[in-house]
Formats: C-alpha cells, structure tokens, sequence
C-alpha cells in the first residue's frame, strides 16, 4: 500500500516546528512517522514550553556569546559550536524523562487518592469515564481536521491497513 502524504500538511508542518525541517526525506514508511506525530502531539505543551524557552535565554545567550569577542569567537563558543548538538540532545532527553517522571508520579498519586477518597469501584467508573471523554475528545479532534484536510484519513487508513497486514505502508510525498 502507498499512502499518499502532503508537504503543506498540518503533521508536516507541525513535524517542521518541532524539528527544524520537512519529513520528506527521513520518513519513507507510515509506521514510524505516525508514532512520531502521535508522540508530538501528546508532547505539546512540553515542546511550547521547549521552544519558548529557547527564544527566551538559549539565543540571547548565544547572541551575547558571539558579540562579546571582537576578535573572533572564544574558546568557550568553539567548543560549544563541537559539542552543542550533542550538549542539546541530551539535556532534551534529561529534561524530557524528567518531565516523564513527573507525569507518572503525578498520575500514580492521583489515583491512590481517587481510589481513597471514591472506592474502588467508583475509582474505576472515574478512570473509564476519563478514557472515554477522551477519546470523544480526539475523535472530534480528527473530524475537525478531517473536514479540513484529508491526509490526516489517509494516515489513519494506512495504519489500520498497517495493523490488519502486518505490514507498514509506504510514504509518496506530493
């Protein structure tokens, strides 16, 4: 199966905003992408609170760091220039398992204190109806953007095709 997947599209461009460029030529296969947007959008607030932070102190730090040396960069910024990416990615993955941390403690607590104060029963009716507002509430998500775009069908069709087959779908991208 080929699914066919557009550039200007909303995961596309969202994809774009949360890595710095186009997924056309990292993603061939449907399987991975989907996951992909599915952990970005599940990630959200964490990236907004990512990307507004790194325009708050990350570049006027590397502003001043550039124009504090008029003869050329310091040693400090060559060797930032060697070891930033790196220096970057794992403070994401720290910053991200910690905020994952977080979650789950705060949920695990939570529902200690749902089954306390509710019962375990009553526990159990709060956790289904949980699960079930939100799935209404992605569902109406994906009809919204349904009705705006049509890709997003497309990526869902091709998934379940994935699951049925056992077999990942190929990516066009127009």
């Amino acid at each position: 199966m080929l699914v066919n997947l557009s550039k200007n599209s909303w995961h596309s461009k969202y994809y774009n905003f949360v890595k710095g460029y186009y997924p056309t030529y990292e993603f061939k296969s449907l399987c991975p992408y989907f996951w992909t947007i599915v952990s970005f959008i599940l990630l959200s607030p964490v990236i907004l609170l990512w990307k507004v932070f790194g325009a708050i102190a990350i570049k006027p730090i590397k502003k001043t760091i550039n124009s504090s040396s008029d003869k050329g960069p310091n040693k400090f910024f060559k060797w930032y220039e060697k070891k930033g990416p790196n220096i970057d990615k794992w403070f994401g993955r720290i910053y991200f398992g910690f905020l994952g941390l977080m979650f789950l403690f705060l949920i695990v607590v939570g529902l200690i204190q749902l089954f306390k104060e509710k019962g375990a029963w009553m526990g159990l009716v709060y956790i289904f109806a949980w699960i079930g507002a939100t799935g209404i509430g992605i569902f109406t998500v994906f009809g919204i953007v349904n009705f705006f775009e049509t890709d997003t069908w497309g990526i869902i069709k091709g998934m379940i095709y994935s699951v049925k087959n056992k077999v990942c779908p190929m990516i066009k991208w127009d």
